[in-house]
Formats: C-alpha cells, sequence, structure tokens
C-alpha cells in the first residue's frame, strides 16, 4: 500500500464517517456542519481522484478531474441525506447530469421553429 492509498483508505473509512457522526448527532452548529460538509467532501474527492498518484499525462489528469468530482459527489450525498445543503456542492451534483426530457425538448423546439420559418416563407412574410 503506497502512501496515497493509505490516507484515502483513512480518510474514507475513519474521517468521513465521523464526520457524518458528528452532523447527525447535532454535537455541532449548522454553520459548522455545513463547513465541515464542504471540507470533507473536497477532501474526500481529492483522495479520490489522487489514490493513483500524481497525474502525469493529459488523459492521467482529465481521469484524476472526474475522480475528484464523483468522490465529492459521493460523499456531499451522504451529508445531503443529513440535512446539510451547500450551494456550491449542490451545483456540483447537477454536473454531467443531462435529463432526457431537456434534450428532447431542445429538439422539439427547434423543430416547431424550423417550421414556423418554413410556413412564414411559404406564405410570403
Amino acid at each position: 500500500m503506497t502512501e496515497t492509498q493509505l490516507i484515502c483508505t483513512v480518510v474514507l473509512s475513519l474521517v468521513l464517517p465521523f464526520a457524518l457522526q458528528l452532523v447527525k448527532t447535532e454535537a455541532i452548529s449548522s454553520n459548522a456542519s455545513r463547513w465541515v460538509a464542504l471540507g470533507v467532501s473536497v477532501l474526500a474527492g481529492l483522495v479520490t481522484g489522487l489514490v493513483a498518484g500524481i497525474p502525469q499525462s493529459a488523459g492521467e489528469w482529465a481521469t484524476c478531474v472526474f475522480a475528484v468530482v464523483g468522490g465529492v459527489q459521493a460523499a456531499y450525498t451522504l451529508f445531503k441525506q443529513l440535512g446539510v445543503t451547500d450551494k456550491w456542492l449542490d451545483a456540483l451534483l447537477g454536473v454531467g447530469v443531462v435529463s432526457a426530457a431537456s434534450t428532447a425538448k431542445g429538439v422539439i423546439d427547434e423543430g416547431t421553429e424550423a417550421a414556423e420559418k418554413a410556413v412564414s416563407k411559404a406564405q410570403g412574410k
């Protein structure tokens, strides 16, 4: 086990559960809970992204960034279930999520506009 893997293991198996317990038992204020959620979520994301070591190539950096975002999202989801929310982390939860409904609506809107233009052109407007 490398040092990075050791740090990742400690953060994800000790720090995260203890932080969740602090928040759950309301041992700290709601403002402190938000900061703990933010800090621990970012820390969990960083160690998740860097578990394989420092990236050397562009592809490794891309993988690292996506792993960091996924790690933060996973940790924050646990805090959010306890009622701790943060607008920055809420926005991050939506990264990469495109709903089929919004995509379909965009296609329909584009088709409707094109049809309206064709009708207007045919009528000589």
